[in-house]
């Protein structure tokens, strides 16, 4: 990998991005060193390219001019979905020796049980995007057949951001005295941090449970002022 610095100022944004990242307690890259840089894709916006791995299930991509960052995060899979996945596959094999040894009429039901097992893989598989840009917060999910654009959020929206368990995110919960829309982009990986997004929308608010990276929240504080960020540290 090569790192392409233009000058000074963006070399010191770099500097400044990982030092704050790696001292929130991020972890390093799957290589062991402190962080991995990538040269800028031509015909992009000149400037450093860098990716950082944090080693659970999360990437965070930016660009230390323009100040885009793109979180990708990859939901972990339950034991529970595992389970059921080898079941429909047991069961799939179990229905086919029976259509060779016995009856074709077997045969039916091996089909129907092959393409539940494909359809069930598929759904579960969840991988989501959130892309800071300069005016908007975008989340997508990724999958094999494209993205899908779930939110377009302006940071002039969004209202709070806060630990899930502060006093602050206690009305917006299930049953609190604020109605919300919940949606959860989170990876549900132990020891990923997650955060609780209050978006301004109509008729009830928006609630997201996010793994927002330091420097994502930093962002937001800086395009957002208005924006309650409960989170002290950053």
């Amino acid at each position: 990998m090569k790192l392409v610095i233009p000058d000074m100022s963006c070399a010191e944004k770099l500097r400044r991005f990982r030092q704050d990242f790696l001292s929130a307690g991020e972890g390093t890259d799957t290589c062991g060193s402190l962080a991995k840089y990538e040269e800028w894709t031509p015909g992009t916006v000149p400037g450093v390219h860098f990716v950082i791995y944090s080693g659970k299930g999360q990437i965070e991509r930016g660009n230390s001019m323009d100040e885009t960052i793109v979180i990708s995060v990859s939901r972990e899979v339950r034991p529970s979905q595992v389970l059921l996945r080898r079941v429909m596959a047991v069961l799939g094999v179990l229905f086919l020796l029976q259509a060779i040894m016995f009856s074709t009429g077997f045969m039916l039901p091996c089909f129907l049980m092959v393409i539940c097992y494909y359809w069930y893989r598929h759904t579960s598989k969840r991988e989501y995007e959130y892309t800071l840009g300069e005016d908007t917060l975008k989340i997508e999910r990724v999958s094999d057949h494209g993205r899908t654009l779930y939110y377009e959020i302006p940071y002039s929206e969004i209202q709070m951001v806060c630990l899930p368990d502060a006093p602050e995110a206690m009305p917006y919960k299930k049953g609190g005295t604020i109605p919300v829309v919940k949606k959860d982009y989170t990876s549900y990986r132990e020891g990923v941090p997650y955060y609780t997004v209050i978006v301004r929308d109509q008729p009830k608010p928006l609630k997201l449970l996010m793994d927002l990276t330091p420097e994502a929240i930093r962002m937001i504080r800086r395009k957002n002022r208005e924006a309650d960020i409960k989170i002290n540290e950053y």
